[in-house]
């Protein structure tokens, strides 16, 4: 099986365990460095994939590109080994490249309620927020979200397979359920989308809608918000009430190793956060 073949069947067993636009990246990377090394699959070792790395350091690209390359090449080679087309996976030992990264910002218990308070007696308003901030599901989600997607019994909805390539199960508050209770009663339309726009009827509202409300909150407030920053908000709450992060990461729907990374930091501010209010 000549390099090639081995791209395309990692490709087709990952399909379904990485979103398309992940695969595809890590398709790019391998094929690079592959084209880049010029060695046969049972001769590269781990000093050809740090002179790679080297060389894209070299010509400026930043750490974090350097960083999501190298986990391509690790999930592949993994994969070879695991497949029995390699004896040792020369990229297990090869460290990844330091880099600075902001922590993503989320929203203060203090804030989420000047948020709410903002809204009250709004209940379109509400129900965007309460959603968003209680599933932490992502905005292109909930403007998609069906009426048949909701389990109102066992308050959960059920998340179609959008990003990545299974569907999951995210719950929903109490208070959450009034709010989406009270906005279909004060919504006569038939579509079978939760959310519809009164201008496009019976559309679902776009997500540039959705984030352009939050602008609207965000000029009203002394902080910024963005429907994406609830998302953050819903995962660093939970943090800090210990859920185990893989749990939080299954809520949030989350596969690739990058993202991963960068929520376990947040898993851990959080922690850390709550540690230092009650010292």
């Amino acid at each position: 099986m000549d390099k090639k073949q081995i791209i395309e069947q990692f490709k087709r067993d990952y399909q379904y365990r990485l979103s398309d636009a992940v695969l595809q990246r890590y398709e790019t990377v391998v094929t690079l460095f592959l084209s880049y090394t010029e060695k046969k699959l049972s001769d590269i070792h781990r000093k050809d994939i740090r002179d790679w790395m080297g060389n894209w350091l070299d010509q400026g690209y930043n750490p974090g590109t350097v960083y999501n390359n190298l986990s391509g090449l690790k999930t592949f080679f993994k994969y070879c080994v695991e497949e029995d087309l390699l004896d040792q996976n020369p990229a297990k030992d090869v460290r990844f490249p330091k880099m600075e990264e902001k922590l993503p910002r989320y929203l203060t218990r203090e804030q989420l309620a000047q948020l709410r308070t903002l809204n009250e007696g709004k209940i379109l308003d509400r129900a965007i927020i309460e959603v968003l901030y209680t599933t932490g599901i992502r905005v292109v989600e909930m403007v998609n979200m069906k009426q048949e997607d909701i389990n109102w019994n066992e308050r959960f909805i059920i998340i179609p397979d959008t990003k990545e390539k299974k569907e999951r199960l995210v719950m929903f508050t109490r208070e959450c359920a009034e709010y989406l209770k009270r906005h279909q009663e004060t919504t006569c339309h038939t579509s079978p989308y939760v959310f519809v726009s009164p201008v496009n009827h019976p559309k679902p509202y776009s997500t540039d809608t959705i984030r352009q409300r939050f602008e609207g909150y965000s000029n009203q407030l002394d902080f910024k918000v963005t429907p994406h920053l609830l998302r953050h908000t819903f995962a660093a709450h939970l943090a800090q009430k210990n859920m185990p992060i893989e749990h939080i990461q299954q809520l949030l729907g989350h596969s690739s190793i990058d993202t991963t990374r960068i929520y376990a930091r947040l898993y851990d501010q959080a922690r850390k956060e709550q540690y230092d209010e009650w010292r």
